[in-house]
């Protein structure tokens, strides 16, 4: 039998956007200037109480903004979610062994994140197609050694 990863062993259950909050604060926006787009994210572990349907949550927060080259901030998105994980095996694992994979598992839900804060931009009636340059915080790499399997 192949030994499985602490992320082959869980499952999201569910995902919830529990606060959100945006702030357009130039909205005229012209197209030929350029913005700086950093994106801040935290994820936290935490163990859901033994008589939950659920055996571990992640929260995931994540602030999106904009700033000119004169640093004239144009808008700001933060929003706070939740996902809920069951552990598939749960007999042989405890959930407090999977906080060595949250920054794994809050990758994994980026996608659906990104989704979000793409329609609150189309809202906002941002234009997607402005030159963006993306600058992205410095965060710390995940490691691969830190998936590891279950015996």
């Amino acid at each position: 039998m192949e030994k499985r990863t602490y992320i082959d062993t869980c499952k999201l259950g569910k995902l919830r956007l529990l606060e959100c909050s945006s702030k357009f604060i130039k909205p005229d926006i012209e197209q030929s200037i350029t913005l700086g787009i950093t994106m801040k994210h935290s994820v936290k572990f935490d163990v859901h109480p033994k008589e939950n349907k659920y055996d571990f949550y992640l929260s995931l927060n994540t602030e999106l903004k904009a700033i000119d080259n004169d640093k004239n901030e144009y808008f700001q998105i933060i929003s706070k979610f939740r996902g809920d994980y069951l552990i598939i095996d749960s007999d042989n694992s405890d959930p407090k062994d999977f906080k060595k994979v949250t920054e794994l598992l809050g990758n994994q839900l980026f996608p659906v994140i990104r989704a979000f804060l793409t329609n609150i931009l189309n809202s906002m009636e941002i234009p997607l197609t402005l030159p963006w340059s993306l600058q992205r915080q410095k965060d710390k790499k995940v490691k691969k050694k830190n998936v590891k399997n279950l015996t």
